[in-house]
């Protein structure tokens, strides 16, 4: 289950007993599987316990068992998710059973999200604008000044420098390029990066393919800065970067129709259709590795 897991970009906790999984709440899980048989403690006493404790009583839970009809009227009884888990079982059902677990859940082990009115750079001394994305070789801004493309900038964050080059401007954002001898400077920002300001999204249209950048996202509903935007209504697939990697050792994207709620000044906000466990999988591990903002989260510079 663990190598399964981990494979799908999670992090796992492995306790061999209940009165040591009981220990292990004090590391907010999100969701918790549960082996019926276990020493010193079963699954249902554990659970039982979960249900009372004081913060962790709301965690949700899933029988694992090779006896499902030993552990029905348990589940039944609301102390754990109704369906039931049974071994053996295949990945596919694994990833399902956690997505139902997770979807709707507010994230526990959410890392400090980037918030876009939090973290600002300027450019040759001036205001520029609000980071939408922070990676490893470029930088995107929601602009408050207009850069032009193919000129260098000075770029500042706090106090690291960065030589850059503007490769978009458009007036939902500037995307500039940093040079790559500052290996230095960039270790610098490991700790912006270790958080996930990294909110690149793809997004498609009938007949044309766009980028933007994700200003907020949940289980139902997404905000993303694009230009140019779609229509109201109008159908869009939205295509997350999933972490995992396909039989070609290359990244994937796992993607969802959604529908075009309301078109804002900088972009559009949608609502996910009928989004498939896939995509369910490859949102959840970008919730719990804060990549994308989600919920208001902690300011990374004050001001």
């Amino acid at each position: 289950m663990r190598t399964m897991l981990e494979a799908e970009g999670h992090s796992v906790i492995e306790a061999e007993s209940g009165r040591a999984g009981l220990a292990h709440l004090v590391e907010r899980p999100d969701a918790i599987f549960v082996d019926v048989d276990m020493p010193h403690m079963t699954g249902v006493q554990f659970l039982i316990q979960l249900r009372q404790h004081p913060e962790r009583a709301q965690t949700p839970a899933t029988f694992v068992t090779g006896h499902g009809e030993r552990i029905e009227i348990f589940a039944d009884a609301g102390i754990a998710e109704p369906r039931i888990l049974s071994k053996p079982f295949h990945r596919r059902d694994l990833c399902s059973a956690l997505a139902r677990m997770l979807t709707g859940v507010k994230r526990h082990n959410l890392k400090v999200a980037l918030s876009p009115n939090v973290l600002r750079a300027d450019v040759d001394g001036e205001p520029a604008g609000a980071v939408l994305r922070l990676g490893q070789d470029e930088i995107a801004l929601q602009p408050v000044r207009a850069l032009k493309e193919g000129r260098k900038y000075r770029l500042r964050l706090g106090d690291v420098e960065l030589d850059t080059l503007c490769t978009d401007a458009s007036n939902a954002f500037t995307r500039l390029r940093i040079s790559s001898n500052q290996r230095e400077s960039i270790d610098k920002l490991q700790s912006f990066l270790a958080i996930g300001a990294d909110a690149l999204v793809g997004w498609a249209r009938p007949g044309a393919a766009e980028r933007g950048y994700l200003k907020h996202i949940d289980s139902q509903t997404a905000s993303v800065v694009s230009e140019p935007r779609p229509a109201l209504n109008q159908p869009v697939i939205l295509q997350l970067p999933w972490k995992g990697k396909n039989d070609k050792g290359t990244s994937e994207l796992r993607g969802c129709s959604a529908i075009v709620t309301q078109i804002t000044d900088d972009g559009f906000s949608c609502a996910f259709d009928s989004p498939s466990t896939e995509f369910r999988i490859a949102l959840t591990a970008l919730l719990s590795d804060g990549t994308v903002l989600a919920g208001e989260g902690a300011p990374l510079v004050s001001g």
